[in-house]
């Protein structure tokens, strides 16, 4: 596997430096921590994240298979990221921005890439501002760290840690909402999960009461949606929030149900309202049985009796309290 070298130094948005931050590096295709090297032989493996020298002068540099990253640097609430890092050789036919003739780009390419050609570092930072003064950039989503507050205005779209999602401003003042600020893009969705904790920007599915400030986007998103009942009409089974009261809302509880698709229309299973709840029932059917047919003997004085018998419960087989499907049990979560 051929490596090629990646360096830079560290800066947040005013340009410091920042030694002692910890560097993550992911595939920008398949979102998965990249191998890192520190030789171009790959025989000394790095650890992905890894933390710049606490002492040094935010400098970083990393051998990796050739490819696009995401680059992320973070200290304390400080964060750099650069997406759609290239690293290796790329070419005019994968990627010919604007006004860049294919010789002219090759060229400060292939300076680019040490890995190769060998040049130093001072002769590589001088392709990079070549190429630089030819090619635009767009695409960079701001990042929030967790325990970061969100921005009180809209400054774009951007990613929060604490909500594993990419976020917009939204506006919820339908049905007596009063929301207008960010919202993760994929709020209210439900998420079924095969552990036991919800994962990062989630809460189970389990009927509990949590705050309306805190949860603010979610208790908004409900109510312009018509998916908050009152206190009376509430029930577990429902995709149906509660009311708040006290400074909280309850979440739906999905705990043990089935989810059937919403028939919309199609009239396979009609009248049904979007997120309610349906009890179980077995399809009408009958049985068939012998019956005695005939009169009885003239002159033997027996008089004709039928015995009612009740056949109890199943001895073998699949039986029990319920009737189900074959089925598998996961935590359902909604998105926050």
């Amino acid at each position: 596997m051929t490596l090629y070298r990646w360096q830079a130094t560290i800066t947040d948005e005013a340009g410091n430096v920042m030694p002692g931050a910890q560097v993550t590096v992911r595939n920008e295709a398949t979102g998965l921590l990249a191998s890192l090297f520190a030789d171009k032989e790959g025989a000394e493996p790095l650890d992905n994240p890894f933390t710049i020298d606490p002492d040094g002068d935010g400098g970083v540099a990393f051998y990796v298979a050739a490819g696009f990253y995401e680059i992320t640097a973070t200290l304390g609430t400080l964060i750099a990221a650069a997406q759609d890092a290239n690293v290796g050789s790329m070419n005019a036919a994968d990627y010919d921005p604007d006004g860049v003739e294919a010789d002219v780009f090759n060229s400060a390419n292939t300076r680019y890439d040490n890995a190769t050609s060998g040049l130093d570092a001072e002769n590589v930072q001088a392709a990079l501002d070549e190429l630089a003064e030819k090619v635009t950039f767009t695409g960079a989503l701001l990042t929030v760290a967790a325990g970061s507050p969100l921005p009180t205005e809209d400054v774009g779209p951007l990613y929060h840690v604490d909500y594993a999602d990419t976020m917009t401003w939204q506006v919820y003042d339908a049905n007596g909402a009063a929301y207008e600020g960010y919202a993760s893009d994929g709020i209210g969705d439900i998420v079924k999960l095969g552990r036991s904790t919800p994962r990062r920007g989630t809460l189970k599915a389990n009927g509990a009461d949590i705050s309306t400030t805190t949860y603010a986007a979610l208790y908004g998103w409900a109510l312009h949606h018509g998916l908050v009942e009152t206190s009376g009409v509430w029930a577990a089974g429902t995709f149906r929030f509660r009311e708040a009261s006290g400074g909280t809302f309850r979440l739906p509880d999905l705990r043990g149900e089935f989810d059937r698709a919403w028939d919309d229309g199609r009239g396979v299973d009609s009248g049904r309202a979007l997120g309610s709840w349906q009890n179980h029932q077995l399809q009408d059917h009958d049985h068939s049985a012998a019956r005695v047919s005939g009169g009885l003997g003239y002159g033997d004085g027996g008089a004709f009796s039928i015995t009612n018998t009740n056949t109890g419960a199943p001895t073998s087989g699949n039986h029990g309290a319920e009737t189900r499907p074959r089925n598998v049990a996961l935590l359902y979560a909604i998105k926050f």
